[in-house]
């Protein structure tokens, strides 16, 4: 049999036929063996129960149904064969949608797979065309809505009849609410979850239920008693157990981890608020603190009323927080001068003083230095009375554990009741302090 069969329907019984030129089917045609052609086979809704060998190009048409088909009613072991080395494209309105390359690929939108996983072979590979396009799997399942409802999954195998890992989306309510799940298989044991991001974003690690009391969470999870830890490593530390930074729970306790000779850093808003060394010290270059010393002697200091140490050299103050002499420090009014520390906030200041005076009067009836704040005064006082004559120096000093609320001040006072006004206030005199707590 060879060349035109016409538009009337034509049965072929024979086991196999072969055509040794072009065929063309003008009408329906019902071959119950092999068929092989050798030129171009034009096909209209033809039916063959057996093999169709074609060395050229097949066309299918189908006139009534608008589109294409082909169908295999026969052995259901039989397919459609192509010579190898071969690449199967497959267009609709004239562009390429998929590709069978030689190697056994499957490719849409692309003509050749990006293998990026060194050896072995790309099966699926997808790729959009445009700048709009995007390339995916879309996974639906039309059953009714419920909880733990599966979705779409990912299974992976290694040639064995169990799964060794799989990705599964899920249901997580009675509505479209939807979450990740991922399994891993270990040695010797079943399928198991490890990952899981819920419908609301939460992410799990060896939980199915993340937890979070503050909008979104990441919670890692040990089911037993061996803690649970977060590493962070890079090229430079190294992988392994003993590298890296960790933040582990173990039990009740909880550990900040540096494996490395290095030091830890706390910043805020980029800046370093503090650093424990590889020695384990621990320095805090923003903590409130400050040391503050005299300008010039105070001499002659009067006999009756308060006078406010004129501390107005800042030797350093961390933070901004003391502010050197405004007025002229005699009126003992603790808002009109200065030399004051501020408490920018709330907490136990350790604040310490240091009053050298010079010119001691022995008739004078007692010497006071007091730390005034907005909360209370400390003082400390000497009656010079029971030294027999009149000393060169002498010094007044306190250290205290003060409570501060934010925006207390604190200033020093030295008060010379009676006697001569002699005694002079020295510039070796200091004020310091720092927020403890």
């Amino acid at each position: 049999m060879a060349g035109y069969i016409g538009s009337k329907a034509v049965s072929v019984n024979t086991t196999s036929a072969t055509i040794s030129d072009d065929l063309s089917v003008g009408d329906d045609a019902t071959i119950t063996g092999d068929l092989a052609v050798d030129g171009v086979a034009n096909l209209d809704n033809t039916d063959i129960d057996g093999t169709l060998d074609v060395s050229g190009q097949v066309t299918v048409a189908d006139g009534s149904a608008g589109a294409p088909s082909i169908s295999n009613t026969g052995d259901v072991n039989t397919g459609i064969l192509f010579p190898a080395a071969d690449t199967i494209a497959f267009t609709t309105g004239g562009t390429e949608r998929l590709r069978i390359d030689d190697d056994g690929s499957l490719l849409l939108g692309q003509t050749a797979a990006n293998n990026d996983f060194g050896d072995g072979r790309v099966f699926l590979s997808m790729k959009g065309t445009g700048s709009t396009d995007y390339s995916g799997v879309q996974m639906a399942n039309n059953g009714t809505s419920g909880n733990d409802q599966i979705l779409g999954l990912l299974a992976f195998y290694d040639g064995t009849t169990s799964e060794n890992a799989r990705i599964g989306a899920l249901r997580e309510s009675a509505n479209t609410d939807a979450g990740l799940r991922f399994y891993t298989r270990p040695t010797g044991g079943s399928l198991t979850e490890r990952v899981r991001i819920d419908h609301d974003g939460n992410f799990g690690l060896g939980i199915s239920a993340p937890t979070t009391a503050y909008g979104r969470g990441l919670q890692i999870h040990d089911t037993g008693t061996a803690g649970a830890n977060l590493r962070l490593t890079d090229s430079n530390t190294g992988s392994g157990t003993g590298n890296g930074f960790e933040i582990i729970v173990l039990n009740a306790d909880n550990y900040i981890v540096n494996r490395e000779a290095g030091p830890i850093f706390t910043l805020i808003n980029g800046n370093s608020v503090q650093k424990i060394d590889a020695n384990g010290a621990v320095t805090k270059p923003l903590q409130p603190a400050f040391l503050a010393i005299p300008n010039a002697i105070q001499s002659n200091v009067a006999t009756s009323g308060s006078n406010i140490v004129k501390f107005n050299t800042q030797v350093f103050d961390q933070g901004g927080n003391f502010q050197p002499s405004i007025g002229n420090g005699d009126d003992g009014d603790i808002n009109n001068l200065a030399a004051k520390f501020a408490a920018p906030v709330t907490g136990k200041y350790q604040l310490s003083f240091s009053v050298y005076l010079n010119q001691i009067d022995t008739a004078t009836d007692y010497y006071e230095a007091s730390l005034i704040t907005s909360n209370r005064n400390y003082h400390v006082i000497i009656d010079p009375g029971g030294f027999s004559a009149d000393l060169a120096y002498w010094s007044l000093n306190l250290s205290i554990l003060a409570d501060m609320d934010a925006s207390d001040t604190a200033i020093v006072r030295f008060i010379a009741s009676g006697g001569t006004a002699q005694t002079d206030i020295a510039t070796s005199s200091t004020f310091s302090g720092y927020l403890v707590a």
